[in-house]
């Protein structure tokens, strides 16, 4: 996508242009009963054969208080990255 910057965008003249792009990521499957060490390494080398710039994962401060913490299918962030 390119955009115009610049007083004379607004009428179409060009005075500078930059070229910008989007870099896209995932958010690795480190919770839930379908997280696990495959599916987690899984998803992380898929994502790179695609393309994706990165890979998120999430830390849970507030959990339900009816739920035991940790959760038995919450793998801890820090540890899912390594």
């Amino acid at each position: 996508m390119i955009v115009w910057c610049g007083a004379r965008a607004a009428i179409g003249v060009a005075v500078r242009w930059l070229d910008v792009h989007m870099r896209v990521g995932i958010h690795l499957p480190q919770y839930g009963s379908v997280a696990g060490p495959t599916a987690i390494t899984r998803a992380a080398r898929h994502a790179e054969e695609l393309g994706f710039a990165d890979v998120w994962v999430s830390d849970h401060t507030v959990h339900p208080a009816a739920q035991s913490y940790p959760s038995p299918y919450l793998y801890d962030p820090l540890l899912t990255l390594t």
